[in-house]
């Protein structure tokens, strides 16, 4: 009996001490898990990364190519003599820069018409010279005359024999002058071998190849390269990773520029450039 009395006496401290020590245990876990979000966090690892799209420098051949912008004109005259008697007298329906077709009336004389040979714009209408006329341009051949700048007129008049578009159209210089505008360029006229181009098209930026090549060149999208100082010829680029992490800065040496591809040095085939960066340094390579 003194056995089970003792037993049971036991069993009761025991429950007693667990009664006691479970609340300060629930303190403990409730204190260390407060502590815990006291805890120092691991610090964030930042990394620098492409503003842009990333672009890789390229082996290739180049074509050199000049652009030229201008309109389309004839400097192809024919001269229409007026023999009929008293022309002086007659009744003219167009006048001095109007079209004409071939075979329209122009004019009537003594009730009859006098009808145009040629098709063209009426330049000029003489009935008082010795041998009466009317001057004619014709609409074609077609030439776009243009003004170009001096490397321009440069590579055009060095390339004389090789000119073509970038379909492969023959491209010849049917004038060229000697003199400048007052901004410094050159009237030049161009002849296309192609039916596209008629009287008065305007013509914008057509690429004109000069026959030469730049074979095996590295090249670099132009987006890529920015100046740190506008205007001092100094290019530089960002070399990223390609998953776009950040490199280093590294200056370009600018070559031959065509369109927006560049030929480059100072770079390896395969580097990754940054092409988001230019518009953040607020300088463009023109």
């Amino acid at each position: 009996m003194r056995i089970v009395k003792g037993i049971i006496k036991g069993i009761l401290w025991v429950v007693i001490l667990a009664l006691l020590a479970a609340p300060i245990y629930l303190i403990y876990r409730i204190s260390n898990e407060e502590m815990k979000q006291y805890e120092p966090k691991p610090a964030p690892v930042f990394r620098e990364t492409a503003y842009g799209e990333i672009v890789k420098v390229r082996r290739m051949d180049v074509d050199e190519v000049v652009t030229v912008s201008g309109v389309c004109t004839s400097d192809t005259f024919a001269y229409m003599e007026l023999k009929q008697r008293d022309i002086q007298n007659a009744r003219w329906y167009v006048r001095e820069s109007d079209e004409v077709q071939e075979g329209q009336p122009i004019a009537l004389l003594n009730n009859e018409e006098v009808l145009s040979e040629y098709t063209g714009i009426v330049r000029e209408i003489n009935v008082y010279a010795k041998a009466p006329y009317i001057k004619v341009q014709l609409l074609e051949p077609v030439e776009i005359e243009c003004f170009a700048d001096a490397k321009t007129v440069k590579l055009l008049d060095r390339s004389r024999d090789t000119l073509r578009t970038e379909e492969g159209e023959p491209v010849s210089i049917t004038y060229m002058s000697r003199t400048k505008n007052g901004e410094g360029n050159t009237r030049i006229r161009l002849r296309v071998d192609s039916a596209y181009y008629a009287y008065g098209m305007d013509v914008k930026e057509l690429r004109i190849l000069t026959g030469n090549r730049f074979l095996s060149v590295l090249t670099l999208n132009s987006i890529c390269l920015y100046e740190k100082e506008p205007g001092s010829g100094e290019w530089y680029a960002r070399r990223v990773t390609e998953d776009g992490s950040f490199l280093d800065e590294i200056r370009v040496e600018v070559g031959y520029l065509s369109g927006n591809v560049v030929c480059v040095s100072g770079v390896k085939d395969g580097d990754c450039f940054d092409a988001g960066y230019r518009t953040i340094a607020g300088d463009a390579h023109e």
